[in-house]
């Protein structure tokens, strides 16, 4: 199991996330054999002992540029410890649903196929329901489920599907009913400084000069409570075959943010006949999507320019990828060698 991860002293909420997020995978799993690898990106090694803590391995390589995330994946993929033959790969500030990996386990061994996509739209949670996840005053897995119901519901919504095959945003405006098992156990405390606190409060200030989508202002309670995009989820978490993963090369490693996923789900295209649409991903037929929340931490955006002013050019670097037929993305692919020697500290 992967999680990268680029320090910021000044959003010191990332780190809380990672730190929450690796709680939770050795915790809450209901999986017996798997390892933990936090890979890290940065001039220094700052969560060396917290991946100890937790009985992670800790792989460190030192960057001067913007954090990559898909440079973060690949450190982690190349420079592991265990040969093992699957790899999970997962993010700092999602929450883990208990029973995701024997799930994608078992789709991947009976299918046969190198790549499994557990999960449906991405739930992102405010800043002070985040806080109350961290600190356990909401218990992470009541609402992994919570969520999972609602999913359950939105996925049979007669919707337009546009633009869902390439999996990029289409929000979703969650209604009362949507959240009401949540809410109904939501702490005093915490409804009330929902229904109090003003937008910069419950999102943080966005000081983007360019972001891929918007999200519609809401002022119901769900819309305080969380945000939430539609569709399947190809990019942030998933099961893959070791061998799989480096015939397409790995992740495009694009500076700053944006875009990497949807470049790395287009390769895979490229190799595998995976199809999708707005209910979920398929190969050859049959279902992929597992139906599982992707439980988003909440963490500021504002404050990082230099990170996210690359989201215009990975915006049209993937664009322009795309548009390639199967035979013109595969050639831009260098598959990853048998093994690969990732400096570390």
């Amino acid at each position: 199991m992967i999680l990268p991860f680029g320090f910021c002293p000044e959003q010191p909420e990332r780190q809380q996330n990672l730190a929450h997020v690796l709680q939770g995978l050795r915790e809450d799993l209901a999986y017996p054999n798997y390892r933990i690898v936090v890979t890290e990106l940065g001039l220094e090694a700052t969560q060396r002992l917290m991946a100890k803590e937790f009985g992670a391995e800790y792989i460190f390589a030192a960057e001067s540029g913007e954090f990559s995330p898909g440079r973060a994946m690949n450190v982690g993929f190349l420079g592991r410890d265990s040969a093992a033959d699957l790899v999970y790969f997962h993010q700092a500030d999602f929450l883990v649903a208990p029973d995701v990996l024997g799930e994608g386990v078992g789709k991947l061994t009976d299918l046969g196929c190198p790549f499994v996509y557990p999960y449906w739209g991405e739930i992102h949670l405010s800043r002070p329901v985040s806080g109350a996840v961290r600190s356990g005053l909401i218990p992470a897995t009541a609402l992994v489920e919570v969520f999972k119901a609602a999913v359950g519901r939105w996925r049979m919504r007669d919707e337009p599907a546009a633009r869902q095959e390439d999996l990029s945003h289409s929000e979703i405006i969650p209604d009362e009913l949507d959240i009401a098992e949540t809410a109904a156990w939501l702490p005093a405390d915490l409804s009330r400084a929902l229904i109090e606190s003003g937008y910069e409060e419950l999102w943080g200030l966005d000081d983007r000069e360019y972001a891929p989508y918007s999200w519609r202002p809401g002022i119901s309670a769900a819309s305080r409570l969380c945000r939430v995009s539609a569709g399947p989820r190809a990019s942030a978490a998933y099961l893959c075959t070791d061998a799989a993963f480096r015939r397409v090369g790995g992740i495009p490693e694009l500076p700053g943010w944006g875009y990497e996923d949807l470049m790395f789900w287009r390769t895979v295209q490229a190799f595998h006949p995976y199809e999708s649409d707005r209910r979920g991903i398929s190969l050859q037929g049959e279902p992929i999507t597992l139906g599982y929340p992707l439980l988003h931490l909440w963490h500021p955006v504002g404050g990082r320019p230099a990170y996210y002013e690359a989201t215009r050019r990975n915006e049209e670097r993937y664009l322009e990828f795309a548009a390639l037929d199967s035979a013109g993305r595969r050639a831009r692919v260098r598959p990853l060698p048998p093994s690969a020697a990732v400096p570390t500290v």
